[in-house]
Order: structure tokens, then sequence, then C-alpha cells
């Protein structure tokens, strides 16, 4: 009821609250103060409780989300977004990535779980001569590889804005070159038939789309070649791990970071 307040409000919000009393509460955000009465008529007339008004302060947004998104240190890399100035760390990698509408600046845990486990086969001396990654989202593992290994790496995404969003930070980190960026759902595109088999892939998505792509990985993935997958909680492990054993993968690295869990496998058959 709120929609036919004058002035009418800029949005109008519903949520049950959080707790158990079953009641539901409504937010109306006005560019100017609503009348009094109205919202009183309102309210008896809904049966609900009264209404509270309080003004909104102005907030510089894009300031407030450059304060939370400080650089993260993940493994290797120094991840920072182009708000941040200074020199980057000694002996990191620095890689820029803003927040945007794709997925990916490094400060959630299953992206900083990949980037860890990529450094980790670094430092073993593991050195993939082909990388494939799964639903790239901002690009930034996509980087990760082509900064750690020099080598080409063929990215993809079902979501053309992220594909937008990954051409671009690919061009802003020197990767263009490196980092063939594909439109496509899965391994569908036949640019993954002619790059692959790969040595390593990562998939930073969810459990659900790993289950149905753990035969894809068998076919795409070379015997005795790493698979990263991410964006899995720990109570999905087993169900994950079930799958791709079955699709002869083997366990080989386990990495839980604030509940996300990041597998590392590698292709025994």
């Amino acid at each position: 009821m709120l929609e036919f307040l004058r002035p009418e409000p800029l949005a109008v919000v519903a949520a049950s609250k959080l707790d158990s009393s079953g009641h539901w509460m409504a937010v109306g955000y006005f560019a100017a103060k609503p009348n009094r009465v109205s919202l009183d008529l309102i309210a008896a007339a809904s049966g609900s409780g009264s209404f509270k008004v309080s003004k909104v302060e102005e907030i510089d947004w894009v300031s407030r989300v450059q304060d939370d998104l400080r650089p993260v240190e993940a493994g290797k890399f120094w991840i920072r977004g182009s708000h941040v100035k200074g020199a980057v760390p000694a002996g990191l990698i620095p890689i820029e990535i803003d927040a945007s509408q794709a997925f990916g600046t490094g400060h959630h845990g299953t992206t900083r779980g990949c980037l860890k486990v990529m450094c980790n086969m670094q430092a073993r001396g593991m050195k993939p001569a082909q990388v494939c990654d799964l639903g790239c989202g901002t690009g930034v593992l996509a980087i990760a590889a082509t900064k750690l290994w020099n080598c080409p790496v063929t990215a993809c995404d079902n979501d053309p804005c992220a594909v937008a969003v990954a051409s671009a930070n690919l061009t802003k980190n020197n990767a263009e070159r490196s980092v063939h960026l594909v439109n496509c759902d899965g391994f569908a595109a036949g640019e993954f038939r002619k790059s692959g088999p790969f040595d390593l892939a990562v998939a930073n998505i969810l459990s659900g789309p790993l289950l149905g792509l753990a035969p894809d990985f068998s076919a795409n993935v070379r015997i005795g070649g790493t698979v990263i997958l991410s964006g899995i909680l720990e109570s999905e492990t087993y169900e994950v791990y079930c799958a791709y054993r079955h699709a002869g993968f083997s366990v080989s690295g386990r990495l839980e970071i604030e509940g996300w869990v990041t597998l590392e496998l590698v292709r025994s058959g």
C-alpha cells in the first residue's frame, strides 16, 4: 500500500523478520519526507504496527565499498583495486581487479583457496603447459595462472557480462595475449577441443554445477593432470569427492577457508 502514497516511494522492500514471530517488515524509501497522517491511515487499514520515519544520511557508497575492498594477499598474489595506491609488497605478484558485476575480487574464501592451491602447485615444481578456467568471473584465476606459469589459458563464462568484465581485466593486467576468453557453458565451445587436453583445469563455481561437470573434466584433462575445484561448502565435499573419484580422479590436496573447501584432484585414469 505504500506505493499509493504521494510523494511516491523510490523503492519498497518487504521481508520476513529474522525471528520466530512470523511477521513481515515493509520498508519504503522516499526522496522527501512522507506524510505522517497517511502512514498512520495505512497502518490502521492494514492492521500493522505504526511506521517509523527516519532520515537516511548521504553516503559516498563508492568510497565505502573501496574502503571495504582492501588489498588481499593470497599465496604469491597481491590483489587490489585501482583505488589502492602504493608499492606492492616485496615478493608478491600484483593483480588489479575492481569490484564489478562479475565474481572474483580475491576477498572470498573460494577465490583465495584457488590462488593458494595454485601457488602451492608452483612451489612443488608443477608447470602446466595448457590451463583452462571454467566460470572465470572477473578472470582473476586465469590471470594468476598465466602470471605463475607464463602459459596459454582458455577461460570461459556463461554470463556475457562476466566475459566483458574479464576481457577488461585481462587488458588491465597485460594478460590479453595469453588468455583466450570464450562466452560458453562448461566445455561446450570448440576452443576447448583445440586447446586441450589440459594439464590444469580450475573451476570456482558451485557444487551443483561441479557435480554435473565431473565427466567433462575427465574428458578434457589429460591423465596425470590436475583439477582445482572450489565453491564447495564443507558439508558438500564428500559428494563432490565421490563424483570425481567415479570420473577417475583422486584427491591430492584440500584447503578450507571460512567454511569453503578447495579441492586439488589428479586424474589417474
